[in-house]
Protein backbone atom coordinates (compact mmCIF):
# COMPACT_ATOMS: atom_id res chain seq x y z
CA UNK A 1 0.00 0.00 0.00
CA UNK A 2 2.73 2.37 0.79
CA UNK A 3 3.74 2.53 -2.98
CA UNK A 4 -0.02 3.66 -3.90
CA UNK A 5 0.54 6.25 -1.14
CA UNK A 6 3.69 7.03 -2.94
CA UNK A 7 1.93 7.63 -6.32
CA UNK A 8 -1.14 9.47 -5.23
CA UNK A 9 1.38 12.11 -3.19
CA UNK A 10 3.62 12.58 -6.28
CA UNK A 11 0.58 12.81 -8.35
CA UNK A 12 -1.01 15.52 -6.45
CA UNK A 13 2.23 17.52 -5.95
CA UNK A 14 2.90 17.52 -9.36
CA UNK A 15 -0.86 19.27 -10.20
CA UNK A 16 0.08 21.55 -7.24
CA UNK A 17 3.46 22.57 -8.42
CA UNK A 18 1.56 23.61 -11.60
CA UNK A 19 -1.16 25.48 -10.01
CA UNK A 20 0.15 27.31 -7.60
CA UNK A 21 3.64 27.83 -8.92
CA UNK A 22 2.47 29.76 -12.13
CA UNK A 23 3.17 27.18 -14.61
CA UNK A 24 1.18 26.06 -17.65
CA UNK A 25 0.91 22.53 -19.12
CA UNK A 26 4.19 22.74 -21.52
CA UNK A 27 6.56 23.74 -18.83
CA UNK A 28 6.57 19.95 -18.23
CA UNK A 29 9.14 19.62 -21.37
CA UNK A 30 12.70 20.16 -18.99
CA UNK A 31 11.12 17.38 -16.65
CA UNK A 32 10.32 14.98 -19.26
CA UNK A 33 13.60 15.19 -20.70
CA UNK A 34 15.25 14.88 -17.17
CA UNK A 35 13.38 11.63 -17.18
CA UNK A 36 14.02 10.22 -20.56
CA UNK A 37 17.53 11.29 -21.03
CA UNK A 38 18.82 10.90 -17.30
CA UNK A 39 16.61 8.50 -14.48
CA UNK A 40 15.39 6.27 -17.34
CA UNK A 41 18.41 5.06 -18.65
CA UNK A 42 19.82 5.21 -15.92
CA UNK A 43 17.34 1.90 -14.56
CA UNK A 44 17.79 0.27 -17.38
CA UNK A 45 22.05 0.64 -17.21
CA UNK A 46 21.12 -1.07 -13.78
CA UNK A 47 18.29 -3.34 -14.22
CA UNK A 48 18.70 -5.05 -17.63
CA UNK A 49 22.41 -6.65 -17.18
CA UNK A 50 21.17 -8.32 -14.13
CA UNK A 51 18.68 -10.37 -16.57
CA UNK A 52 21.97 -12.06 -17.47
CA UNK A 53 22.84 -13.51 -14.48
CA UNK A 54 19.23 -15.00 -14.00
CA UNK A 55 20.50 -18.60 -15.55
CA UNK A 56 17.66 -20.40 -17.79
CA UNK A 57 14.31 -19.99 -18.44
CA UNK A 58 11.72 -22.77 -18.40
CA UNK A 59 9.22 -22.84 -21.52
CA UNK A 60 6.34 -21.53 -18.74
CA UNK A 61 8.47 -18.66 -17.55
CA UNK A 62 9.16 -17.93 -21.48
CA UNK A 63 5.35 -17.82 -22.19
CA UNK A 64 5.17 -15.36 -18.97
CA UNK A 65 7.30 -13.19 -20.25
CA UNK A 66 6.06 -12.96 -23.70
CA UNK A 67 2.31 -11.91 -22.48
CA UNK A 68 3.52 -8.33 -22.35
CA UNK A 69 4.14 -8.19 -25.99
CA UNK A 70 0.92 -10.33 -26.66
CA UNK A 71 -1.13 -7.64 -24.14
CA UNK A 72 0.94 -4.66 -26.51
CA UNK A 73 0.06 -6.11 -29.95
CA UNK A 74 -3.40 -6.92 -29.26
CA UNK A 75 -4.26 -3.52 -27.65
CA UNK A 76 -2.63 -1.90 -30.53
CA UNK A 77 -5.26 -4.24 -32.72
CA UNK A 78 -7.87 -3.66 -30.96
CA UNK A 79 -7.47 0.26 -30.43
CA UNK A 80 -6.48 0.86 -34.01
CA UNK A 81 -9.88 -0.89 -35.51
CA UNK A 82 -12.16 1.12 -33.15
CA UNK A 83 -10.32 4.28 -33.95
CA UNK A 84 -11.18 3.80 -37.58
CA UNK A 85 -14.51 2.78 -37.63
CA UNK A 86 -14.79 5.85 -34.65
CA UNK A 87 -12.46 8.29 -36.72
CA UNK A 88 -10.21 8.88 -33.46
CA UNK A 89 -7.06 11.10 -34.64
CA UNK A 90 -3.63 8.83 -34.83
CA UNK A 91 -2.28 10.66 -31.79
CA UNK A 92 -4.88 8.96 -29.86
CA UNK A 93 -4.40 5.54 -30.80
CA UNK A 94 -0.64 5.64 -29.85
CA UNK A 95 -1.27 7.53 -26.71
CA UNK A 96 -3.42 4.45 -25.79
CA UNK A 97 -1.01 1.94 -27.31
CA UNK A 98 1.57 3.01 -24.84
CA UNK A 99 -0.91 3.30 -21.91
CA UNK A 100 -3.74 0.54 -22.37
CA UNK A 101 -0.81 -2.24 -23.77
CA UNK A 102 1.50 -1.42 -21.12
CA UNK A 103 1.51 -2.25 -17.51
CA UNK A 104 2.84 -0.87 -14.55
CA UNK A 105 4.70 -4.36 -13.97
CA UNK A 106 7.33 -2.64 -11.84
CA UNK A 107 6.16 0.06 -9.38
CA UNK A 108 3.05 -1.08 -8.78
CA UNK A 109 3.77 -4.68 -9.86
CA UNK A 110 6.76 -5.94 -7.81
CA UNK A 111 5.19 -5.30 -4.54
CA UNK A 112 1.96 -6.70 -4.95
CA UNK A 113 3.73 -9.64 -6.15
CA UNK A 114 5.75 -10.04 -3.30
CA UNK A 115 2.85 -9.56 -1.06
CA UNK A 116 0.86 -12.16 -2.83
CA UNK A 117 3.96 -14.74 -3.97
CA UNK A 118 6.33 -13.97 -1.64
CA UNK A 119 10.11 -13.70 -2.88
CA UNK A 120 9.79 -16.39 -5.38
CA UNK A 121 7.23 -14.99 -7.41
CA UNK A 122 9.01 -11.45 -7.31
CA UNK A 123 11.92 -12.70 -8.66
CA UNK A 124 9.42 -14.26 -11.85
CA UNK A 125 7.66 -10.43 -11.92
CA UNK A 126 10.92 -9.00 -12.37
CA UNK A 127 12.06 -11.15 -15.43
CA UNK A 128 8.14 -9.90 -16.81
CA UNK A 129 8.77 -6.90 -16.26
CA UNK A 130 12.08 -6.25 -17.73
CA UNK A 131 12.19 -8.86 -20.70
CA UNK A 132 8.14 -8.14 -21.01
CA UNK A 133 7.04 -4.31 -20.81
CA UNK A 134 10.24 -2.38 -20.33
CA UNK A 135 12.03 -3.91 -22.96
CA UNK A 136 8.82 -3.57 -25.18
CA UNK A 137 8.91 0.72 -24.13
CA UNK A 138 12.59 0.83 -25.10
CA UNK A 139 12.20 -0.80 -28.33
CA UNK A 140 8.73 -1.91 -30.03
CA UNK A 141 7.01 1.16 -28.28
CA UNK A 142 9.43 3.76 -29.74
CA UNK A 143 8.48 2.50 -32.98
CA UNK A 144 4.30 3.04 -32.75
CA UNK A 145 5.18 6.17 -30.75
CA UNK A 146 6.88 6.93 -34.18
CA UNK A 147 4.19 6.08 -36.49
CA UNK A 148 1.59 7.87 -34.42
CA UNK A 149 3.34 10.66 -33.43
CA UNK A 150 2.35 12.74 -36.58
CA UNK A 151 5.65 13.63 -37.89
CA UNK A 152 7.59 11.56 -41.22
CA UNK A 153 6.53 8.53 -41.56
CA UNK A 154 9.70 7.59 -43.66
CA UNK A 155 11.72 4.23 -42.66
CA UNK A 156 15.28 6.24 -42.01
CA UNK A 157 13.31 9.02 -40.24
CA UNK A 158 11.44 6.40 -37.57
CA UNK A 159 14.79 4.78 -37.11
CA UNK A 160 16.84 7.79 -36.62
CA UNK A 161 14.22 8.62 -34.02
CA UNK A 162 14.49 5.44 -32.08
CA UNK A 163 18.34 4.64 -32.69
CA UNK A 164 18.92 8.33 -31.37
CA UNK A 165 16.29 8.24 -28.33
CA UNK A 166 19.05 7.88 -24.89
CA UNK A 167 16.41 4.84 -23.44
CA UNK A 168 17.28 3.12 -26.71
CA UNK A 169 21.05 3.27 -26.70
CA UNK A 170 20.75 3.03 -22.99
CA UNK A 171 19.04 -0.57 -23.72
CA UNK A 172 21.93 -1.71 -26.33
CA UNK A 173 25.00 -0.67 -23.46
CA UNK A 174 23.22 -2.67 -20.93
CA UNK A 175 22.89 -5.73 -23.28
CA UNK A 176 26.64 -5.51 -24.07
CA UNK A 177 27.38 -5.12 -20.25
CA UNK A 178 25.44 -8.05 -19.76
CA UNK A 179 26.94 -10.30 -22.45
CA UNK A 180 30.64 -9.13 -21.41
CA UNK A 181 29.88 -10.25 -17.60
CA UNK A 182 31.59 -7.52 -16.39
CA UNK A 183 30.79 -7.50 -12.45
CA UNK A 184 27.83 -4.64 -11.28
CA UNK A 185 29.12 -4.56 -8.31
CA UNK A 186 31.19 -0.87 -8.44
CA UNK A 187 30.39 2.91 -7.76
CA UNK A 188 29.57 4.18 -11.07
CA UNK A 189 26.58 1.32 -10.68
CA UNK A 190 25.64 2.29 -7.27
CA UNK A 191 25.60 5.92 -8.77
CA UNK A 192 22.94 5.43 -11.46
CA UNK A 193 21.48 3.13 -9.19
CA UNK A 194 20.61 6.23 -6.89
CA UNK A 195 19.58 8.04 -9.93
CA UNK A 196 17.47 5.58 -10.94
CA UNK A 197 15.33 5.53 -8.26
CA UNK A 198 14.04 8.81 -9.52
CA UNK A 199 12.57 7.44 -11.90
CA UNK A 200 8.81 7.01 -10.46
CA UNK A 201 8.58 9.98 -8.62
CA UNK A 202 9.54 12.18 -11.41
CA UNK A 203 7.29 10.15 -13.61
CA UNK A 204 4.80 10.61 -11.48
CA UNK A 205 5.35 14.63 -11.03
CA UNK A 206 5.59 14.68 -14.35
CA UNK A 207 2.26 12.76 -14.88
CA UNK A 208 0.28 15.07 -12.24
CA UNK A 209 1.52 18.16 -13.96
CA UNK A 210 -0.17 17.21 -16.95
CA UNK A 211 -3.28 15.87 -15.39
CA UNK A 212 -6.16 17.71 -15.90
CA UNK A 213 -9.50 16.50 -14.32
CA UNK A 214 -11.97 19.25 -16.16
CA UNK A 215 -15.40 17.94 -17.02
CA UNK A 216 -14.81 19.47 -20.74
CA UNK A 217 -11.71 16.97 -21.11
CA UNK A 218 -13.22 14.00 -19.65
CA UNK A 219 -16.12 14.40 -22.06
CA UNK A 220 -14.10 14.77 -25.12
CA UNK A 221 -11.84 11.64 -23.94
CA UNK A 222 -14.90 9.71 -22.56
CA UNK A 223 -15.05 6.81 -25.09
CA UNK A 224 -11.21 6.08 -25.47
CA UNK A 225 -10.50 6.51 -22.00
CA UNK A 226 -13.38 3.94 -21.48
CA UNK A 227 -11.84 1.08 -23.97
CA UNK A 228 -8.36 1.97 -22.83
CA UNK A 229 -9.02 1.24 -19.25
CA UNK A 230 -10.99 -1.41 -19.74
CA UNK A 231 -8.19 -3.41 -22.08
CA UNK A 232 -5.94 -2.91 -19.03
CA UNK A 233 -7.44 -3.56 -15.91
CA UNK A 234 -10.64 -5.75 -17.20
CA UNK A 235 -10.35 -7.00 -20.90
CA UNK A 236 -6.69 -8.58 -20.92
CA UNK A 237 -6.20 -10.09 -17.58
CA UNK A 238 -9.47 -12.10 -18.15
CA UNK A 239 -7.62 -13.12 -21.47
CA UNK A 240 -4.58 -14.81 -19.77
CA UNK A 241 -6.39 -16.37 -17.35
CA UNK A 242 -8.95 -18.06 -19.62
CA UNK A 243 -5.86 -18.72 -21.79
CA UNK A 244 -2.82 -19.74 -20.13
CA UNK A 245 -4.43 -20.15 -16.32
CA UNK A 246 -3.78 -19.74 -12.57
CA UNK A 247 -2.42 -22.80 -11.16
CA UNK A 248 1.00 -22.76 -10.34
CA UNK A 249 3.33 -19.65 -8.93
CA UNK A 250 4.26 -18.67 -12.83
CA UNK A 251 0.51 -18.47 -13.86
CA UNK A 252 -0.41 -16.98 -10.96
CA UNK A 253 2.33 -13.78 -11.16
CA UNK A 254 1.56 -13.86 -14.89
CA UNK A 255 -2.42 -13.35 -14.20
CA UNK A 256 -1.55 -10.77 -11.49
CA UNK A 257 0.63 -8.68 -13.40
CA UNK A 258 -1.27 -8.83 -16.31
CA UNK A 259 -4.02 -6.55 -14.27
CA UNK A 260 -1.50 -4.42 -13.32
CA UNK A 261 -2.50 -0.15 -14.24
CA UNK A 262 -1.00 1.33 -17.29
CA UNK A 263 2.70 2.41 -17.35
CA UNK A 264 3.71 5.84 -15.84
CA UNK A 265 6.61 5.84 -18.52
CA UNK A 266 4.60 5.40 -21.25
CA UNK A 267 2.27 8.72 -20.35
CA UNK A 268 5.76 10.50 -20.21
CA UNK A 269 6.98 8.85 -23.61
CA UNK A 270 3.40 10.06 -25.04
CA UNK A 271 3.99 13.16 -24.24
CA UNK A 272 7.68 13.64 -25.67
CA UNK A 273 6.69 12.05 -28.96
CA UNK A 274 4.25 14.83 -29.41
CA UNK A 275 0.73 12.11 -28.72
CA UNK A 276 -2.14 13.35 -26.93
CA UNK A 277 -0.94 13.45 -23.94
CA UNK A 278 -4.22 14.57 -21.73
CA UNK A 279 -5.45 11.30 -22.85
CA UNK A 280 -2.25 9.19 -22.03
CA UNK A 281 -2.27 11.45 -18.44
CA UNK A 282 -5.83 10.60 -17.83
CA UNK A 283 -5.46 6.91 -18.57
CA UNK A 284 -2.16 7.02 -15.57
CA UNK A 285 -4.26 9.56 -13.60
CA UNK A 286 -7.43 7.45 -13.16
CA UNK A 287 -6.19 3.97 -14.14
CA UNK A 288 -3.94 3.84 -10.72
CA UNK A 289 -6.33 4.30 -8.43
CA UNK A 290 -8.91 2.02 -9.97
CA UNK A 291 -6.51 -0.58 -9.97
CA UNK A 292 -6.31 -0.74 -6.73
CA UNK A 293 -10.02 -1.94 -6.89
CA UNK A 294 -9.35 -4.40 -9.88
CA UNK A 295 -6.60 -5.88 -8.48
CA UNK A 296 -8.22 -6.63 -5.10
CA UNK A 297 -11.14 -8.31 -7.65
CA UNK A 298 -8.39 -10.14 -9.44
CA UNK A 299 -6.56 -11.28 -6.44
CA UNK A 300 -10.04 -12.46 -4.96
CA UNK A 301 -10.80 -14.03 -8.32
CA UNK A 302 -7.48 -16.32 -8.22
CA UNK A 303 -7.80 -17.20 -4.59
CA UNK A 304 -11.65 -18.59 -5.82
CA UNK A 305 -10.95 -20.48 -8.31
Amino acid sequence: MINFAIMFICLIAGALIRRFGGFSVRDVRPLNTLILWLALPAVVLTQVPTLFQSGGVSGELARAIVTPWFNFLCALGVIAIVARLCRWPRAWIGALALTAGLGNTSFVGLPVVESLFGEPGTRIAILIDQLGSFLILATFGLVVASIYSGRELKATAVAKRILFFPPFIACLVAFAIGLSGVSLENTVFDALKRIGSLLVPLALLSVGWQLQLKLSVLRKFAAPLALGLAIKLLVWPLCVIALWGHAGLVAGVNAIEAAMPPMITGAVVAADFELESELAQLMVGLGIPLSVLTLLMWASVLNFI
